[in-house]
C-alpha cells in the first residue's frame, strides 16, 4: 500500500513541476524553465533508471563473492 501511495505523490510532484514550468514559459523566465526541466528529469532518471542498475551491480558484485 505505501508502494501505491509514494507513486502517487511522486507523479503529483511531477505534475507539479509541469506547472512550474509552464508558469515559468509565460513568464519567458528561460533559466527557470531549464532548472525545473532538469530537476524532473533527474528525478525520473534516479527513480526508473538508477535503481534497476543497483540493483544489477549488487546481483553482479554478489555472484562474484560466491
Amino acid at each position: 500500500m505505501q508502494d501505491s501511495l509514494a507513486t502517487v505523490q511522486f507523479h503529483d510532484l511531477l505534475a507539479q513541476l509541469d506547472d512550474q514550468h509552464s508558469r515559468f514559459a509565460l513568464e519567458n523566465n528561460f533559466l527557470l524553465q531549464h532548472n525545473i526541466r532538469e530537476i524532473k528529469r533527474n528525478l525520473q532518471v534516479r527513480t526508473f533508471i538508477m535503481p534497476p542498475v543497483i540493483k544489477l551491480q549488487m546481483k553482479i558484485k554478489a555472484n562474484r563473492l560466491n
